[in-house]
């Protein structure tokens, strides 16, 4: 009654009252770029498998592999699951973070000495690969002690798969001649890193290298020198059985018209044996 007094209709309170449903705008989300899966290394003519693992979590020791050179590299690729997320093939099954990781140590097989241990740079970031654009598989790690025979230990965590390779140079020549292959039976039995110091500098369009001396310079035979891969000659004389003297010095002329030079030594030894013993990058009036 009151209601109507002031011109207002009686309310039906006998009747539903209808639902007021919301309205609601989905917004969809940026799309990240999805990271195709390197599932495989390519070949190059350059290069020559001697060694191929394949595997996913867990560890695992390979076969012992013989290099032959000075030089040999290990390429290695993964295929990680999705960092700090679920991710329906992980093993688990569940919401928890995941977090990739593959290490990877190269062992000397004759004494069982760990060369060095090997993890992914920046480590398995699918997202991040995503997000930058950048997709940096296959990795390439480059070890110039050779002549020996190695194996590899490796372990995965929260990985799908993953290849590991050792490879060498096709073409010896392109680290080494084969004039400079010392004709001593080369040593098997130990693994020894040689110390030996030397003075390394640019000398007009030359580098400039002096035998400083060194705890083990006594067994040293010669060293020979590349720049920017490309072989420049050697310091002493292949195949002699005296060793390098104190104080020698040889300059090696350079062609490259790259300003900046990137020059690798390395020491062979009377007993066969094979050891990078410097690496700098030289600029016009830089000293190592």
């Amino acid at each position: 009654m009151i209601l109507n007094f002031f011109g207002i209709k009686n309310i039906p309170w006998s009747e539903n009252i209808p639902a007021i449903t919301p309205t609601v705008t989905s917004v969809p989300a940026a799309a990240t770029p999805a990271v195709q899966p390197t599932l495989d290394i390519p070949e190059i003519p350059q290069r020559t498998t001697i060694l191929k693992v394949t595997g996913a979590d867990g560890w695992v020791t390979s076969d012992p592999f013989t290099v032959d050179g000075p030089y040999w590299e290990l390429w290695y690729t993964a295929d990680p699951l999705t960092t700090g997320g679920q991710d329906t093939s992980s093993p688990s099954a569940s919401y928890s973070a995941v977090f990739p990781k593959l290490s990877i140590q190269v062992v000397a097989a004759p004494n069982n000495t760990i060369i060095e241990t090997i993890e992914p740079p920046g480590g398995l970031d699918e997202t991040l690969w995503a997000r930058s654009g950048i997709d940096p598989r296959p990795w390439i790690e480059k070890f110039y002690q050779g002549y020996s025979q190695y194996y590899l230990k490796i372990s995965a965590t929260n990985v799908r798969s993953y290849i590991v390779e050792a490879r060498i140079p096709s073409q010896p020549e392109q680290f080494g001649t084969t004039a400079e292959v010392p004709a001593t039976p080369r040593s098997t039995q130990t693994w020894k890193q040689y110390v030996i110091a030397c003075r390394v500098y640019r000398q007009g369009s030359s580098v400039d290298v002096t035998l400083e001396g060194g705890s083990d310079a006594s067994s040293l035979q010669f060293i020979s020198l590349t720049e920017n891969a490309q072989v420049l000659g050697n310091i002493g004389t292949p195949g002699s059985q005296t060793p390098l003297k104190i104080g020698t010095e040889e300059q090696l002329p350079v062609s490259d018209p790259d300003p900046v030079w990137y020059v690798i030594g390395t020491g062979h030894f009377l007993n066969g044996d094979t050891q990078k013993i410097f690496e700098t990058t030289l600029e016009p009036s830089t000293a190592y």
